[in-house]
């Protein structure tokens, strides 16, 4: 998948340095969104993931203690779960206030205890992906240094689960050997649609420079082929998940890049 990045990245330039005899002198007045208009830049955004796959892994930990041996102490084992992503996007304007956008990303869902600040804490991965989305770009305002967009985009991803991070580092699961044969391991590399909308606030700047930010929200239809088969060593809870569950990722968005051929 990096290797696809590469390749769409490597096409993206050409094309941008192909419109560069159209740039205006740099130091001009920003004149917004319009027609003819290119956008590339970088994006992040972070928030909280949501969904049937958070539920199953909370569900499967509930009830849970671990024991901190150096303190006497057993603590409730209660994750929390947190989502980023980075990539890169690009954008092109055929006409007033309608534009065609590319965004490539990779996303990272972590998944961490809770314990406190007083004791140990461990910090996994649940997922991560890599994906290619593409949708119109929608913009409210026209030759004008401020602008709201919203951007649905449909695309889709290549990813890999990893059911029960925490418990597997906390609990040492070799007991999954008992059963993993029959259901496959708890590490599962998946591909899914992808659905996503972004709604932001931009600013554009003397010299082509362009800073947004905003709601951003991505669904992954994730197909695991068949279910898990293993269970909590403590609360005897097995690992219930559907077989195509849904993934939200629902957080906030920061992009930066250059409005070039204004």
């Amino acid at each position: 998948m990096k290797a696809l990045f590469l390749i769409i990245i490597l096409c993206v330039i050409p094309a941008v340095s192909g419109f560069s005899s159209q740039f205006d002198e740099l130091d001009k007045p920003p004149e917004g969104a319009h027609e003819g208009q290119i956008f590339l830049g970088a994006d992040f955004s972070m928030g909280a993931p949501l969904g049937p796959v958070i539920k199953a892994e909370k569900r499967y930990l509930r009830g849970s203690y671990y024991n901190f041996w150096n303190t006497g102490l057993a603590k409730q084992l209660l994750v929390d779960h947190l989502y980023f992503s980075y990539g890169i996007m690009f954008e092109y304007m055929p006409i007033d206030h309608l534009g065609v956008r590319l965004r490539l990303k990779a996303t990272s869902v972590i998944q961490r205890t809770s314990f406190g600040s007083n004791f140990q804490n461990w910090t996994k991965k649940l997922y991560g992906d890599y994906s290619g989305l593409i949708g119109p770009s929608l913009h409210l305002t026209t030759r004008k240094n401020w602008d709201i967009i919203l951007s649905p985009l449909v695309g889709y991803s290549f990813g890999k689960y990893i059911a029960a991070p925490i418990a597997a580092q906390l609990f040492q699961i070799d007991f999954l050997k008992q059963t993993d044969y029959l259901y496959g391991s708890r590490k599962r590399g998946v591909k899914s649609l992808a659905f996503g909308t972004e709604v932001c606030f931009a600013f554009y700047f003397s010299g082509g420079f362009f800073l947004s930010a905003g709601f951003d929200w991505t669904m992954n239809m994730i197909k695991f082929g068949r279910g898990f088969l293993f269970s909590n060593p403590q609360t005897k809870m097995f690992y219930n998940i559907r077989s195509k569950p849904k993934l939200h990722c629902v957080g906030m968005i920061l992009t930066a890049g250059y409005a070039f051929y204004n």
